[in-house]
């Protein structure tokens, strides 16, 4: 008999497979609870046929609804009061909540058919002693719902002190929503040795009515050969244990005015509920995605930084980076010397943009520019300006040392390119050049704090004796991480191809903020 119901239930789950919903289980005791302040008003009825004297030609047809209304109270505790042949009371009490504690079922603890058992109304026991013994019965009931297959499952066990024997029964049942608001309920308990089932099929309307057919005692109802068992003359007994029958509920449910006016919450409105965080953890995911995105980027960058180290992407990646980067160097120099000042600077942005591709293999090349004190001034500060574009942690080393230089035209360029970097790591190291006798100097350095951080700094004292460029060792060696590079171009003129600056009493200043 239970593996039947196994067996039967298992079929009910994997044939409709849809989602689901709460509480259409009306025959055995459920977790389930009104929320704080619904109420619902139901009758129920079961119609079979019996016999007082057991006679097959003596059958009569029972039908005696019985009513009960209930209440919840703070989502917590349900009461109900009804009439069952007699005054029937029942009252139960959610102690844990599945939507609380992930995986652990709801569980509740409970009792019904206090005073007269509605039970035993049902099915047509009439005997004193039985009805007696079969009031006020405690439950513990369990309910879990699984919206993947779409289904909620109840479990549980009661118990009726007047027994003597069987003391404690078990019930199960399982609910499967169809869509259109039908849903379809399969429920058995344990009484007098033997398992009674019950198939109904439900529906729901306006969230506020319930409406329940099915057959009661479901094995007996197919009686084989192809007869049904209902109202059948095989079945002539007093009572409506073991019976195949009608079972036929009505239920509505509201609440009073400004109270949660939610009616029948059910299974479907758990698994909408579902769908709303998916979306929510699919728009978290979104956002996730976009962060990913921009880290691919910087990454793609990161990676093209390599390739730029090791294989152009230019046409001239197969050449040698020097010959390449003295190439460019050469035509910047030709360009600067032909304009006489006045030179094509989009041309020459073409020139320098494909120097700065090589990035830290053409440290050493405009590293030996800036060292040269034979070079012209404009592309002197063409090659600074280069440096800052290149905008590593080498190039920044590199622009921090010019700082101390004693000529003010390859600080003030200095202090340009490290503005444009946009790094306040910086400003600490140009807080100095705040004391330069220069005032060109100040003033530059200044405007690059400004720039940096938003504030704006006074001019300091006179500052220490700076060191020319004589004395300072070549930049391209002192920056970290650059012994393994190949060596430097030189900085004679010949090698390089930069046309030297002609010889004048005045160097021309480097493009920067002018002296007042």
């Amino acid at each position: 008999m239970r593996a039947f119901a196994v067996l039967f239930f298992c079929v009910l789950v994997f044939v409709t497979g849809a989602k689901l919903r709460l509480p259409t289980a009306l025959n055995i005791p459920t977790s389930d609870i009104l929320y704080n302040r619904q109420y619902s008003l139901a009758i129920k009825s079961n119609l079979f046929s019996y016999s007082q004297t057991d006679d097959p030609a003596n059958m009569k047809i029972w039908y005696m609804p019985s009513i009960e209304a209930s209440a919840g109270i703070k989502n917590r505790v349900e009461f109900g009061a009804g009439y069952a042949g007699g005054p029937t009371l029942n009252f139960k009490a959610l102690l844990l909540d599945e939507g609380k504690i992930e995986y652990l079922p709801s569980f509740a603890i409970g009792a019904k058919d206090i005073m007269t058992s509605a039970e035993a109304h049902m099915f047509g026991l009439e005997q004193a002693d039985t009805l007696k013994a079969m009031a006020n019965c405690a439950f513990i009931a369990m309910g879990k719902s699984f919206e993947q297959f779409g289904t909620r499952l109840h479990l549980g066990t009661m118990t009726n002190f007047g027994f003597d024997t069987e003391r404690f029964s078990i019930f199960a049942g399982a609910e499967v929503y169809l869509g259109g608001g039908f849903y379809v309920t399969y429920e058995g308990f344990q009484r007098f040795g033997s398992f009674h089932q019950f198939f109904t099929v439900s529906w729901i309307y306006d969230k506020k009515f319930l409406v329940s057919a099915g057959i009661s005692e479901l094995r007996q109802a197919f009686l084989g050969d192809g007869k049904f068992g209902l109202f059948s003359d095989k079945f002539a007994q007093s009572n409506g244990y073991g019976v195949p029958g009608i079972r036929f509920s009505l239920v509505y449910c509201g609440s009073p005015s400004g109270a949660d006016a939610s009616g029948i919450r059910g299974l479907e409105d758990e698994v909408n509920d579902l769908k709303k965080s998916i979306d929510a953890i699919r728009k978290k995911s979104a956002d996730n995605d976009i962060k990913v995105d921009n880290i691919e980027k910087q990454l793609g960058g990161l990676e093209e930084d390599f390739i730029a180290l090791t294989s152009r992407g230019s046409s001239d990646r197969q050449k040698d980076y020097k010959v390449v980067i003295s190439e460019q160097l050469k035509s910047i120099g030709d360009l600067v010397e032909t304009g006489q000042g006045a030179y094509d600077a989009e041309e020459v942005s073409s020139h320098t943009k494909k120097i700065v591709e090589y990035k830290e293999f053409a440290l050493p090349s405009l590293s030996a520019i800036i060292r040269n004190p034979k070079a012209n001034p404009v592309m002197v500060s063409l090659a600074i300006q280069m440096v800052g574009e290149i905008g590593n942690k080498k190039s920044r080393q590199m622009l921090l040392r010019l700082l101390d230089y004693k000529e003010s035209a390859l600080k003030i360029d200095a202090l340009i390119a490290l503005g444009k970097l946009r790094d306040k790591a910086v400003v600490k190291d140009i807080e100095a050049l705040l004391q330069d006798t220069d005032e060109a100097v100040v003033l530059t350095a200044q405007e690059v704090i400004y720039k940096l951080t938003g504030v704006k700094r006074a001019a300091g004292t006179k500052s220490e004796q700076k060191i020319t460029t004589d004395s300072i060792p070549e930049l391209d060696q002192e920056i970290p991480g650059n012994e393994d590079t190949e060596a430097p171009l030189e900085a004679d003129t010949a090698k390089t191809n930069i046309p030297e600056a002609k010889p004048a009493k005045k160097p021309a200043p480097s493009p920067g903020p002018a002296k007042k």
